[in-house]
């Protein structure tokens, strides 16, 4: 399978195993992918939010990278992979307090989030609605630049331009995910203006575009970074829309640097560096 994905190391790269574990949050009985890594005591745990309509599983590149640094996660929010599927699709404030409520069951808060393209949405909400949770975001790939979001043609148009370039990331998802759910989350995820909600996120941000992402190009991650408080931007050279696996060595760097470079956690102990 991560043959078929592209994430998979070559050569003498040293990833770490990972394990699958189901746990009860709130109403849901989710499903994650775990790093089983050692990585150094005092690490920002680092958990993943998935983007529209995949799952953990296009997180397996990342994961085995980033959790020789980080305790690291990636859980199924309720309706995609094996988690529970609510009857009723939750909307992205719903969908992050599912996160928020898997982080207090497994005990990895307060976190790094990290999300991909919708997973971005998410992560910003977690963080506005559950600040107590949340360290810093990473968002890769965030989806999408107002101009883009608001004409449904031009974003269905770009779309299908990345499909082409990553057709294989998340097509097993897409596949057995419902339509109509599909359609629900596609459409919160146009409606979310996320360019409006970072203004109150008072955590560090690292927003990293890719420079062949259609969806979130170069030139609206910055823009990004620069309304968030705290934000900065990275971009990388030949990475598309879907890096967290594409990609996964070039973002774990580039999110490995930020993470070390965090300020202490308040009355913890030292993290980055240091540690």
């Amino acid at each position: 399978m991560l043959a078929l994905l592209g994430g998979r190391a070559k050569g003498r790269e040293r990833l770490v195993p990972l394990r699958s574990a189901r746990r009860q949050a709130g109403p849901w009985r989710m499903h994650a992918r775990i790093a089983a890594g050692a990585p150094p005591p005092g690490r920002v745990p680092v958990v993943m939010a998935q983007g529209l309509v995949i799952s953990s599983l296009y997180f397996v590149p990342l994961l085995e990278r980033l959790g020789r640094d980080f305790p690291a996660a990636c859980p199924d929010l309720p309706g995609f992979g094996r988690s529970d599927a609510p009857e009723r699709p939750l909307d992205t404030g719903g969908l992050a307090d599912a996160l928020a409520a898997w982080m207090r069951a497994e005990g990895m808060a307060p976190a790094a989030l990290l999300g991909n393209s919708y997973g971005c949405q998410i992560a910003v909400e977690c963080a506005l609605r559950h600040p107590e949770l949340v360290r810093a975001l990473v968002l890769q790939g965030p989806t999408a630049p107002p101009e883009l979001r608001e004409s449904g043609p031009r974003l269905a148009a770009r779309g299908l331009l990345d499909w082409a370039r990553e057709w294989r990331t998340g097509l097993l998802d897409q596949l057995r995910t419902s339509p109509f759910r599909g359609r629900f989350t596609q459409n919160e995820m146009r409606r979310h203006r996320i360019e409006e909600r970072i203004l109150g996120v008072s955590v560090p941000v690292l927003v990293v575009g890719g420079s062949r992402d259609p969806i979130a190009p170069p030139g609206w991650c910055e823009r990004l970074a620069r309304a968030a408080p705290r934000g900065a931007c990275r971009v990388i050279p030949g990475a598309a829309h879907q890096m967290i696996s594409a990609s996964a060595l070039e973002l774990a760097r580039v999110a490995r640097a930020f993470l070390l470079d965090l300020p202490p956690a308040a009355g913890g102990a030292a993290q980055g560096r240091a540690a």
